[in-house]
């Protein structure tokens, strides 16, 4: 049962990172970081109150809350470097994502023992502590993201030419066409097994 919060958790952070990605130009990934990571640890609050009271579907809330802020706190920082390195977008947005998976690592290893050990494995204290951290250190580096000014080319960064034709087709396809497009259900099939089988084995 309490595995479900984990699950709820991925489903959301999957449904808001396509939905802020579809929505950064028009927010900004300031916007949507700062408020990623205002309900990621607010999601922690509400776990830590679901743990004084044991309820179950509190906690559940926490995994619907926290995995809209974890989606949206995701998405952006990923987006939004690959806008900044056109030349370099795998090396870049692979670091970021590297990143994400560096941060999971420290939580389990560095910060959960500290917390355990300051609060003698009070898990709702530490539920606590964990959303204070998270609003503080992803809001704060989130307040600094910017995309970069129209027209902005990298030093040194010549950007491929593209046929008449694909030019023509980039500005006419519409979102319908592109999500029912097969090289795009080909890559999210493979990410989607991808995902799937790490997910299930990280869950526990």
């Amino acid at each position: 049962q309490a595995a479900w919060t984990f699950s709820i958790l991925i489903f959301m952070l999957g449904v808001a990172a396509a939905w802020g990605g579809m929505n950064l130009a028009k927010f900004g990934p300031k916007v949507l970081a700062m408020i990623g990571g205002a309900l990621y640890g607010i999601g922690w609050m509400i776990g830590a109150y679901a743990l004084s009271v044991q309820s179950l579907p509190l906690l559940y809330v926490f995994g619907f809350i926290g995995g809209i802020g974890l989606g949206l706190g995701y998405v952006t920082p990923v987006a939004t470097a690959s806008k900044w390195f056109p030349d370099k977008q795998g090396f870049v947005t692979g670091m970021v994502v590297m990143g994400f998976g560096l941060g999971a690592l420290l939580m389990s290893k560095v910060l959960a023992p500290i917390f355990m050990g300051m609060t003698g494995n009070n898990l709702v204290t530490v539920f606590t502590y964990v959303g204070i951290f998270m609003i503080v250190f992803i809001c704060v580096p989130a307040s600094f993201l910017r995309m970069p000014p129209a027209g902005y080319v990298p030093a040194g960064y010549t950007p491929p030419a593209a046929s008449a034709t694909a030019q023509q087709a980039q500005a006419t396809a519409t979102t319908g066409e592109c999500l029912a497009s097969p090289k795009f259900l080909m890559m999210w099939l493979i990410l989607f097994l991808n995902i799937v089988a790490g997910i299930m084995f990280i869950a526990f």
